[in-house]
């Protein structure tokens, strides 16, 4: 197992939920429309960030199920964040089908 120093993880974990957040924003206002593979390149980087956050660990860091939760905290970042950004496509809802609209969205997907 590679190691990193404690600030290299840090690194790895912010970077790792910055992908989350404007990848949820990306796929959520954009979910209906766009290309199927705009969702494997977001897979895809999702997979990544996680896997590099149990793989790779510095001596500070957490054990690995502390990882791997982290991890899937990464993965439900982006599926809450893409559902609150989903109901803005194509318009702009007023509050209570924004709210509603973001139920549909976490339990069914996007569109």
């Amino acid at each position: 197992m590679q190691t990193t120093t404690a600030h290299g993880f840090r690194a790895v974990v912010a970077v790792a939920f910055v992908v989350a957040v404007l990848g949820g924003i990306w796929r959520g206002a954009a979910a209906c429309g766009g290309y199927a593979w705009h969702d494997h390149v977001m897979f895809a980087a999702l997979a990544a960030s996680g896997l590099t956050l149990i793989l790779f660990a510095s001596n500070n860091a957490p054990d690995f199920r502390q990882r791997a939760l982290l991890a899937a905290a990464v993965v439900g970042t982006f599926f809450a964040v893409r559902a609150l950004a989903s109901p803005f496509y194509p318009t702009l809802p007023g509050f209570g089908d924004y709210v509603r609209q973001v139920g549909l969205a976490l339990s069914t997907g996007s569109c």
